[in-house]
């Protein structure tokens, strides 16, 4: 898990081609960051499920393209349905008091999310 974390979110649940342009980036926050995986470590609410065999990754920037399979730190991509996401917010409103605006938005539009959401640690 890195510093910062940006998730892209799908919209095309039975595609074998995730195509990550459109994209949410969290404020810093150790707290909410330490609710997400990766592992069953203690304070972890979700654990990011692997992305699928067969499943391309395609990460879209101004710069073009790249395939990718793991994030900058190296760890294999992974990726939250919204469900997890409401797990998150339902575990932040609990143990993070002073949890952003920012943050707190993010996460209200991810329990909305019509599939998958591919999480990028940087």
């Amino acid at each position: 898990m890195g510093v910062d974390l940006t998730v892209a979110i799908g919209d095309h649940e039975q595609s074998k081609w995730w195509l990550c342009y459109d994209r949410l980036k969290f404020d810093r926050a150790y707290k909410l960051q330490g609710l997400i995986g990766p592992g069953r470590g203690p304070g972890h609410v979700v654990v990011p499920m692997p992305i699928p065999r067969g499943i391309k990754v395609t990460w879209y920037e101004d710069g073009g393209c790249q395939d990718i399979v793991q994030d900058s730190y190296g760890t294999p991509l992974g990726y939250l349905l919204a469900d997890d996401w409401k797990t998150v917010l339902a575990a932040a409103k609990k143990s993070i008091p002073d949890l952003s605006r920012r943050n707190r938005a993010v996460l209200k539009f991810l329990t909305k999310a019509p599939c998958w959401t591919v999480l990028y640690w940087h």
